[in-house]
């Protein structure tokens, strides 16, 4: 899981488009998501409780000069008190920055073997499908329909 998710994080840094780096695109955004979510769900989705919530919030976040009000300016993911939508609910997240101001509550699962077949499976490129051409493919144009060629 560690290889997957630096390697989530180098293409999310590819990702990033904006000029001004006060936000991650929405692109980014996204992908961070997705990545913070696979680690969840792989975790079985363990919550924080409510009260660990209102104390990340408000020793870390809720000053922190990268929270715009509603969101993190470095990752993008909402952060607020409550559960739906946020990334500190998660037990399984931890604060973006270097270093982070706050860590999971959990051991973050090991690695596994599935998450490259899983990828290889979902069609996305891998350095080694990257680095050989695709299989050359017969085309054939279509015969037209009429003796005109348009097709009617």
């Amino acid at each position: 899981m560690g290889q997957y998710i630096n390697r989530m994080r180098e293409l999310g840094k590819m990702l990033d488009t904006t000029e001004d780096k006060k936000m991650p695109s929405i692109v980014k955004r996204v992908f961070n998501f997705k990545a913070e979510h696979k680690i969840w769900v792989d975790a079985g989705k363990p919550m924080r409780p409510q009260h660990r919530i209102e104390e990340i919030f408000n020793r870390y976040c809720k000053d922190c000069q990268h929270f715009n009000g509603k969101s993190c300016n470095i990752c993008g993911c909402f952060i607020n008190t409550g559960t739906t939508l946020n990334k500190i609910s998660w037990a399984t997240t931890k604060c973006p920055d270097e270093p982070p101001k706050w860590e999971p509550e959990m051991k973050v699962p090991e690695p596994t073997e599935y998450v490259e077949e899983e990828i290889i499976e979902k069609g996305e490129t891998t350095e080694e499908s990257a680095a050989s051409p695709p299989e050359p493919v017969e085309v054939k144009p279509a015969k037209p329909k009429g003796g005109c060629g348009c097709g009617g």
